[in-house]
């Protein structure tokens, strides 16, 4: 199969366009490769299944359709010119998701403000991201009607990172604050 077999499918908002950009993938029989509908209607809707996020595009064509899930969220990088370790007590980051050891050996930093960053302790933006990929389990998933809970636990026992296992990553690596991942994702 050749790259230019496959169609990329930006952020699909609006319902026609979505319905459209499916029944187009099959009769043309290529693949999406990746089709994002909207962070909130794909990944965050508790009732109902994905597809009723999208209401009007049948189950079979989300499930033969997509091949991978998308969310993504910019987050302030800490200013690498007046970076400062900052102590965070152990409770608080096992609240926010750290297992008891990771947080012990976490070391968090802040910026305290200089003329690079316009004293804001921030310079910068840096991406979270949670990728789902659709494999046979979550098609078959989403060909019975699951919830978006369900589909998301199926996505994490097969190894998906959520949104904020991505910014924990990012806080142990001094990247950013425990602040900006806690305001930016939901546990």
């Amino acid at each position: 199969m050749r790259s230019d077999d496959y169609v990329r499918g930006g952020s699909l908002l609006r319902l026609a366009a979505a319905a459209l950009a499916f029944r187009v993938e099959t009769l043309v029989r290529i693949r999406c490769r990746f089709v994002r509908l909207g962070e909130v209607r794909i990944q965050r809707r508790e009732r109902g299944s994905l597809v009723a996020g999208a209401e009007g595009i049948e189950q079979f064509l989300v499930a033969t359709s997509v091949n991978l899930i998308q969310a993504q969220r910019l987050i302030r990088r800490v200013c690498k010119d007046c970076k400062v370790e900052n102590p965070t007590p152990v409770e608080a980051l096992m609240e926010v998701g750290f297992s008891a050891e990771d947080a012990k050996a976490t070391k968090t930093y802040k910026g305290k403000g200089c003329t690079t960053c316009n004293n804001t302790g921030y310079k910068g933006r840096v991406g979270l991201y949670e990728v789902m990929e659709v494999n046979d389990d979550i098609r078959e998933l989403i060909l019975i009607g699951a919830s978006s809970l369900e589909l998301r636990k199926k996505a994490i026992e097969d190894g998906m990172i959520t949104l904020r296992e991505s910014g924990l990553h990012k806080i142990r690596a001094g990247i950013t604050t425990l602040e900006e991942v806690v305001r930016e994702t939901v546990a």
